[in-house]
This record gives C-alpha cells, structure tokens and sequence, in this order.
C-alpha cells in the first residue's frame, strides 16, 4: 500500500520513472545488461524504484508493473486502447484506511500522435488524525507544426484537499500551463513556460485567494551529440511514463540533450517581477550493443543513475 502511495504523489508531480533483476555484467544496474540487440523497452529502473512493462498480441504495451526497494511487485497500470482512446487505470484501493484511484486517457489523432490527455486521480486518507480527501484533475491539449513538431501543450490542472480538523478545510489548486516548443536543425532549441497559479483557502469562517506568476526559458544544449535513439514503437504510452529528457521527445529528434539551462522569473499576482534565479542540469547517456540507450544520468538530481533493459 505505501509502495502505490509513493509511486502515485511521484507521478502527480510529473515523475521520473525509473525494473527487475540484478545484471550478472554490471552489479550497479538493477534490471539487465548492454549487450543484448533486442529493441522493445521491458524495464527501467534505478536502485530503489523498478518498472517493468507487459504487451499482448500485437506488441502494445497492456501493463505498467512497479518495485519499491524490497517490497513485492504490484501492477502500477492496466492499459487498454479503444479506436482513437488510450486508457492507463490503476487498479483501485479502497478499505478501511483508504480510497485511491488514477487513470490517465490519452487522445490520439488522426497522424497517430497525442492530441490530448486527462488524469484524475482521487485518494481519501480515511485513517488520519485529520482525515483528508485530495482531487487532481489535469488535462493538456497538444499542438503540432506541418511537419509533425510538437510546438505547444496547454496545461490545466486542479488540485483540492478536504481536510477535516473538526471543521472542513478546503485548499483548491489551480495551475495554467502554456508551453511553447522551439526548434532548430532538427532539435528541440528552447522550452518556454507561461505559468499562472491560483491558490484558494476556504473555512467555515474565511476565505483567502492568492495568484502568483511564473516564466520559465529552458534552451537546450547538444554539444555531446547523444544520438536520440530508445524505443519509440509505443510512443504515445511511453511518453506518460519515461523522461529520457526533461521535456517530451519523440523519433523525429535527432539528439538528446546533454545541458538544459533555466532562467525562471517569477512575478505576482498584478505581474511585477518579485525574484529571478537560474539553473544547469547536465545529463550523461550510455548506449547499449542494440544502439539505443542503456543509461541515464542527471548529474544535478539525487534520483541517480536510470537504466534501461529491451528484450
């Protein structure tokens, strides 16, 4: 139960994903080996958090499995596909401490690429000391250039607790996302995030409405050359669930990024600018015999490294 619990807050909070068995020619990978020639992604994983997939028939991916350290393997998603539907649905909890469901449906349009997507996701803590009810609806429309470049994705999510200290506490979350996608000779160039958030505090005796402003400007760096070669056969499940990058790639890009530079600007409510700061992450990659990658390192994150196995 608490392996799920940590597993969905990751996920609410646009995770990476990081599957099983200890490779006999690397003791630091927890889930293969580089020297298979396989293509079909089967697991990922780090130390501590392991991912494995299932496929039917006809190669999709039909199941998300999860580990937590040493507890026992549980299924993260089931995932079925309608004419232009994707469906990933955890299996639901609910007994006598907690209530817990997600599910994330994914549009696909007529070029066979994301349209949109929506997730809900519902847990009431019935156990607390103060018993808590949490929401998260969020939903993002994706848009594309002539030739198929994903330039831009709008993002609304809302996210609400009812907390119950005797008396109801309602804290409503509501985030907008605009993103613009720049590109240049045939890379991801630069990321750009418009965000507004508005915080709302509601009790029996006051209301509070906060709204605060933000810029981000990711410009993007490939002076390593990483080639941008993984398993893309289930692109628009994959996407839900690994960052081979911080922001979402796909087979038309022809390298990863090995620096990701952010300058965040940060404003109020009526638009003055309250503070500015920036930041690096650098990234390493490592490719196994089938030339896709095998590992993956965010020198600037405490998750460590990610490895990648195929079958």
């Amino acid at each position: 139960m608490k392996t799920r619990l940590i597993l969905c807050a990751c996920l609410a909070g646009m995770v990476f994903l990081g599957a099983c068995s200890k490779s006999s020619n690397n003791p630091d990978n927890p889930i293969g080996d580089s020297t298979t020639t396989a293509t079909r992604l089967a697991a990922w994983g780090n130390s501590f958090s392991q991912f494995s997939l299932e496929y039917d028939g006809t190669n999709r991916i039909s199941r998300v499995n999860y580990k937590i350290g040493n507890a026992p393997q549980q299924v993260l998603y089931n995932i079925t596909y309608s004419f232009n539907q994707i469906l990933l649905a955890a299996p639901p909890i609910n007994d006598a401490s907690i209530a817990l469901s997600d599910s994330i449906f994914i549009g696909i349009d007529a070029s066979n690429r994301i349209a949109n997507t929506a997730r809900r996701y519902f847990k009431n803590a019935k156990a607390e000391t103060y018993p808590q009810r949490t929401y998260q609806n969020e939903i993002v429309k994706y848009e594309y250039d002539g030739t198929g470049l994903l330039i831009k994705q709008i993002r609304n999510l809302e996210d609400s607790t009812i907390t119950n200290f005797g008396y109801l506490e309602i804290r409503i979350t509501r985030t907008t996302d605009t993103v613009i996608r720049a590109h240049s000779a045939g890379n991801l160039s630069t990321v750009t995030d418009n965000r507004t958030v508005t915080s709302i505090v509601r009790t029996p005796t006051n209301e509070t409405l906060q709204v605060s402003r933000a810029e981000f400007t990711n410009t993007l760096s490939y002076d390593r050359a990483y080639p941008n070669k993984a398993d893309f056969s289930n692109q628009s499940v994959l996407s839900k669930l690994i960052n081979l990058s911080p922001f979402q790639f796909d087979n038309k890009y022809l390298l990863l990024p090995n620096k990701v530079s952010t300058h965040t600007v940060e404003k109020d409510g009526s638009g003055q600018v309250i503070g500015t700061s920036d930041q690096v992450e650098n990234y390493d990659y490592t490719y196994g015999k089938n030339g896709l990658v095998y590992s993956k390192l965010n020198q600037n994150s405490t998750e460590g490294k990610v490895f990648y196995s195929y079958k």
